[in-house]
Formats: structure tokens, C-alpha cells, sequence
């Protein structure tokens, strides 16, 4: 791909983002993250790559008319891991979840967990929002690291 055609997909992709999701993107891409437009096919989300994270970005997928955007980290949990196994496993690090945060397990030929923050819109504009944001990444990337380990079985 040509770098021209590379640019048109990155201002197509940027430019179908709500004003919320922009914010969020703005703060992703100011922290390091590197955005490749050309890799999703799905024009409701936009994938980005922090610190060995993959992070999707998008609407909100809530009933709560508050919440205003998603960011989720995705994680491959591996082929010999069911959902239930996986879903186990998440269960210790349910007391310590970030408010608004939930988890999605789906599975075909590998177990995939998704670590899910429902923003609100108040949580987007409020003047924690940096700290929270660093919060969820953090809580994210030890659940990645807790469903990477291999010493576990359901």
C-alpha cells in the first residue's frame, strides 16, 4: 500500500469517530499507541497497539444511555482453554475491578477474552480521566498477564 493510500484510510478512519471516541483516541495515540486502520474490517471499530496491547475502540454496546464510548483490550487465551476455564480464571480478578469494566469470553478454535470499559460521559470529560484511563490499561494488561500463564487448567 502506497503511502498516499495508506493516509486516505487513516483520515477515513478518524474521521468516523464520535467526538467521544476521537477523545479517546487522542489520549491512546498521546500515550504511544500506534493506530493501523488497514487491519479491522469493521467500520464501527478502530484497533490500536499499546505496550503489547490490542485495543479496540468504538461505540458504546451498553443499554446505559450514559455511556458514550468502549475500549477494550482483546486477548487470545489459547486453544486448549475453554470459556469456562477462562471464565475461572477471570473470577479472581473480579474484586478488583475498575468500576464500569466487564469481561466478554467468546470462543470458535481459541478461547478470547475481552476486557471491556463502558465510559461514561461524565468519566470522559471529568478531570480523572487520565488517571482512570492508565487505571483500566493497567488492570487490562495483568489480566492479560494472568490468562497468558500457562499453569492453569478449568
Amino acid at each position: 500500500m502506497s503511502e498516499k493510500d495508506s493516509d486516505h484510510y487513516q483520515n477515513q478512519a478518524l474521521t468516523r469517530l464520535s467526538p467521544y471516541e476521537s477523545y479517546v483516541f487522542d489520549w491512546l495515540i498521546l500515550e504511544g499507541a500506534e493506530n493501523d486502520c488497514t487491519r479491522w474490517d469493521d467500520d464501527s471499530v478502530t484497533q490500536l497497539a499499546l505496550e503489547g496491547l490490542d485495543i479496540f475502540l468504538g461505540c458504546a454496546t451498553t443499554d446505559d444511555p450514559n455511556h458514550v464510548a468502549e475500549v477494550a483490550v482483546l486477548t487470545e487465551c489459547g486453544a486448549h482453554w475453554n470459556a469456562k476455564g477462562v471464565w475461572n480464571r477471570l473470577s479472581e480478578s473480579l474484586s478488583v475491578k475498575p468500576d464500569g469494566v466487564w469481561f466478554d469470553v467468546t470462543t470458535s478454535d481459541r478461547a478470547h477474552a475481552w476486557i471491556v470499559w463502558s465510559i461514561t460521559g461524565e468519566e470522559l470529560c471529568g478531570k480523572d480521566f487520565d488517571h482512570t484511563m492508565k487505571r483500566f490499561l493497567e488492570f487490562a494488561r495483568g489480566v492479560v498477564e494472568l490468562l497468558n500463564t500457562t499453569n492453569w487448567s478449568d
